[in-house]
């Protein structure tokens, strides 16, 4: 009996991530990766962004991420979605979102991640 393992499409990876399913991306990291967070400093390096994403998983504990929109061309994938949580005062809150990823060949070269609070 033959066994053969497919490997992820680029595509479901960054699908992936934003849904905040960071360990199934790591090994799509550029040794170079460049993740843009738009407002705060950029993160530089695989091991760095690993490290940032092993922590922001602790504090999105709970957290239900909703993939609604792909566009998807020969460099790049855009997924725009919504976040549902819990504020610091146990309130429902919603965070729209766009995950802009610059992409080469198998690997993730760079993200722009974008956030906007809802006010409703």
């Amino acid at each position: 009996m033959r066994i053969i393992i497919m490997e992820r499409s680029i595509q479901a990876v960054c699908e992936e991530f934003s849904r905040g399913n960071f360990p199934a991306v790591y090994p799509y990291l550029s040794e170079t990766i460049e993740w843009n967070f738009v407002g705060a400093k950029p993160i530089v390096g695989k091991a760095v962004a690993i490290d940032a994403l092993n922590k922001l998983i602790g504090e999105m504990n709970g957290a239900g991420l909703n993939n609604t929109n792909v566009i998807v061309s020969e460099t790049a994938i855009v997924i725009e979605g919504f976040c549902d949580y819990e504020d610091d005062k146990n309130e429902p809150a919603k965070l729209y979102y766009c995950d802009v990823y610059t992409i080469s060949g198998d690997v993730i070269e760079k993200i722009s991640s974008y956030g906007v609070e809802s006010k409703e």
